[in-house]
């Protein structure tokens, strides 16, 4: 398993990609992205994630309106149940993207507390 730096991760992921390839991720170099098809590809047979709660092409669109699919991928860290090769068990998209929803309210809740704290001293 190769070591990729915070900031090599964020050089090699542009638009709904994810860095993949032999060599190694250098924030100055480009790396292969992956297409919204291609992620899908991925999230299936690499990473074990179903789309039984969502299918396939509910997931595109939302991956090609939301953009991000490095922080969908982080969220994969709440299961905890993998197998030996590393996939998860039990693990949806739908799953992933309500995460990133209930993430999305968070960080706008916690936005406007931060700005009234501001106004207020």
């Amino acid at each position: 398993m190769r070591k990729i730096t915070k900031k090599g991760i964020f050089h090699a992921i542009i638009k709904t990609g994810v860095c993949h390839g032999k060599k190694s991720v250098n924030a100055n170099e480009k790396s292969p992205k992956l297409t919204v098809p291609e992620v899908i590809s991925y999230c299936k047979n690499k990473l074990g994630i179903t789309f039984n709660l969502m299918d396939e092409e509910k997931a595109k669109e939302f991956l090609k309106k939301n953009n991000f699919f490095f922080r969908l991928k982080q969220y994969c860290s709440t299961c905890t149940e993998q197998t030996k090769s590393g996939k998860y068990i039990g693990l949806d998209f739908e799953h992933l993207t309500e995460l990133s929803t209930i993430d999305m309210f968070l960080r706008a809740a916690s936005s406007k507390i931060d700005k009234k704290t501001k106004k207020s001293t």
